[in-house]
């Protein structure tokens, strides 16, 4: 059964590691939550070391910067790691494609220049125009738009080809101010459904976790929290991975705790676990605070 928390204070003593996640937990895209600042403030002052773990297309540096920028003490956190950080190793290390580089890839992005400045130095990749010309796609972000149906006649050709698509943000939706965006986790999903193969990066995927484990041998992986808003993503990962769980119910699954009296809290947090098949979180809290 979850044990619901009114502070992550109360729990201090019973790990080493925080894992927090950024959108939902740490600030919603726009602002940080009133009281994430102060609660790294409290783990910082009790020792935890803390790493931010974010299914972020981006690299981490970009992401460390967009934290401070949201007015929390990005240096009080230990490392970022994010999906897009990995992928960028992985291809470092020549171990995303078969064959030798360089490889040719089709990048979706949420803005122009994004696929530049993620690659950087990495002179084995070549950007394309075309799925004709591709070895591969690259789901990094998506566009502002409300339909998926822009992307099916890519897919279709990229399938034709047999091309493999990598996505570097499996979200299926992000939160904003008082709305949701578009994730790339919906494209790729489109893809897998046409029969297609998609290497996935960020959580609930195992290479992330193990990266931030690697951070630490000396500790445990009970002695590890991860800290999230997603269900499918935060929960689920961090029980693949032997972490404990704290899942925060004012991100991205807000709407399920709205309006409910506190003796439905725990009903609600086992029926999102049924839809997503994990075993129910260790730990909940109203907000990361």
């Amino acid at each position: 059964m979850t044990l619901l928390l009114n502070s992550v204070s109360e729990i201090l003593t019973q790990f080493d590691v925080a894992v927090l996640d950024q959108y939902g937990v740490l600030h919603n895209g726009v602002e940080a939550y009133p009281n994430a600042d102060s609660a790294l403030r409290v783990l910082a002052n009790a020792g935890v070391s803390m790493v931010v773990v974010s299914n972020s297309g981006k690299r981490a540096d970009f992401n460390r910067q967009r934290i401070a920028s949201r007015g929390l003490t990005a240096d009080l956190i230990t490392s970022v790691v994010t999906s897009g950080e990995i992928l960028w190793e992985d291809f470092a290390q020549e171990t995303v494609l078969s064959g030798p580089g360089p490889w040719k890839l089709l990048s979706i992005n949420g803005a122009a220049g994004d696929a530049e400045a993620w690659r950087a130095e990495l002179t084995s990749l070549i950007f394309v125009e075309e799925v004709s010309e591709a070895d591969a796609v690259v789901l990094m972000g998506l566009p502002d738009g409300d339909s998926f149906d822009e992307f099916t006649p890519m897919l279709r050709a990229a399938y034709q080809r047999r091309l493999p698509v990598i996505c570097s943000n499996p979200d299926r939706r992000s939160p904003a101010p008082g709305q949701f965006v578009r994730s790339p986790g919906n494209v790729a999903a489109m893809y897998e459904d046409m029969g297609g193969t998609v290497l996935w990066y960020g959580k609930p995927y195992p290479r992330i976790y193990e990266a931030v484990r690697s951070q630490f041998p000396e500790v445990s992986r009970d002695r590890f929290l991860m800290v999230g808003d997603s269900v499918e993503h935060d929960v689920q990962g961090a029980q693949g991975a032997g972490f404990r769980s704290l899942f925060v119910r004012n991100g991205i699954h807000l709407s399920d705790f709205e309006d409910i009296p506190d003796t439905e809290i725990t009903t609600v947090i086992d029926s999102l676990s049924t839809q997503y098949e994990v075993r129910p979180p260790d730990y909940s809290i109203a907000e990361f605070g």
